[in-house]
């Protein structure tokens, strides 16, 4: 049985070798369709290298606005005046948030600083206790403990209005 075999596939091993030695040719017609087949081309025919003529050029309609975000490029002038107000006002917008967050920028640093200039009591703001006792010791008065109050108090007022200004700079709103 094993010898039956190996004689049936040495029968079919040659025509396989000659079903793909076999010549393909490529018909190219004049409208450009490609064809292949066995057979070769008719003499008045194309060659099968032969090139199709080309058709005549074709003005192409191209969309210039695809794949643009609209939101963020001006429109020109033939669209409209709409589209660069809009893009103009946005940028109006950003340049105030801008500079209403650098101002309460300076508002924190101008606080901090007025704190830490006002932690020392001033010459008003002493008073003397124990002269009875013979050791007169001197501490700073309310006043001066209001006024560092009040200037904690600007600080961290100062603080949130940065931190609620920053808020608006990130969603863009004012």
């Amino acid at each position: 049985m094993r010898q039956l075999s190996l004689i049936f596939f040495a029968l079919l091993l040659p025509g396989f070798a000659v079903a793909q030695t076999s010549t393909v040719y490529k018909h190219v017609d004049k409208d450009g369709k490609v064809t292949y087949s066995e057979k070769p081309p008719a003499k008045d025919g194309p060659k099968a290298d032969a090139k199709p003529e080309k058709p005549a050029a074709k003005k192409l309609d191209m969309d210039k606005e695809r794949n643009v975000i609209k939101s963020y490029v001006p429109k020109s002038s033939s669209e409209g005046e709409s589209g660069t107000r809009a893009f103009d006002k946005r940028l109006e917008r950003n340049n105030q948030l801008q500079a209403k967050l650098e101002e309460a920028q300076k508002e924190l640093d101008e606080a901090r600083a007025a704190l830490e200039a006002g932690k020392d009591p001033q010459d008003d703001e002493w008073q003397t206790v124990g002269a009875a006792s013979g050791r007169p010791t001197r501490i700073p008065t309310e006043a001066y403990h209001q006024r560092v109050k009040s200037l904690e108090q600007a600080v961290k007022n100062a603080e949130e209005k940065l931190k609620r200004v920053e808020v608006e700079v990130r969603r863009g709103t004012s």
